[in-house]
């Protein structure tokens, strides 16, 4: 058997090899997509301040088929503790999945988060390595739960309307002022310590 004849071989062995553990790893790795069936997706987080800590409010999208008619359905489910994230782990005990908060596009802070230090309340988004910095923030009047509970006239999530009241094309016709996670923090931490956020009514 000659030299290249050997080289051959080896190059086919070599081949079906990693053809083999590139098949392995297709069908047994998720390469960090969502599963739906352990987590859910949520889409707004409403935060209030109580007298025993904190009451966050998820509202979470429910998949639904493609060619269902109307849409998307939506739930929400609250969840109360001492901190921001032991109401995160409440709202993980009450429902069996776990909250992913990558999707999370709109942070409400109830009008009780006004007698706190605003990043004391928001120090759970900030150390969440999935919540996205581009979150639009905004305060509102009473409390987030009930805001987030609303049903809007085109039969959507509150989030979606509230979202669009926030929009960059608002922000751009100066009909409203729009800020997220990222450009609070700035703000907060620029020689003028001062920042803002809009207030929803």
């Amino acid at each position: 058997m000659t030299k290249a004849t050997r080289m051959q071989k080896v190059a086919r062995a070599a081949f079906i090899l990693l053809i083999a553990a590139m098949l392995f790893l297709f069908f047994t790795n998720d390469f960090g997509l969502v599963d739906i069936h352990k987590a859910s997706i949520v889409v707004a987080v409403g935060v209030d301040v109580t007298e025993e800590g904190y009451d966050v409010t998820a509202q979470a999208a429910i998949p639904t088929p493609s060619q269902g008619e109307g849409s998307a359905a939506y739930t929400q489910v609250t969840g109360s503790g001492a901190t921001v994230a032991d109401a995160v782990d409440d709202i993980n005990a009450k429902t069996g999945f776990y909250p992913k908060l990558a999707f999370c596009n709109l942070v409400v802070l109830g009008e009780s988060c006004a007698q706190k230090d605003i990043f004391t309340v928001l120090d759970y988004f900030y150390r969440n390595d999935y919540v996205p910095l581009t979150a639009l923030v905004g305060m509102c009047r009473g409390s987030a739960k009930e805001l987030l509970g609303q049903k809007p006239s085109d039969g959507g999530m509150s989030s979606s309307a509230i979202q669009r009241a926030m929009s960059e094309e608002l922000k751009n016709s100066a009909n409203a002022s729009t800020v997220n996670l990222k450009l609070l923090a700035q703000d907060a931490g620029s020689p003028s310590a001062s920042s803002y956020m809009p207030l929803i009514e």
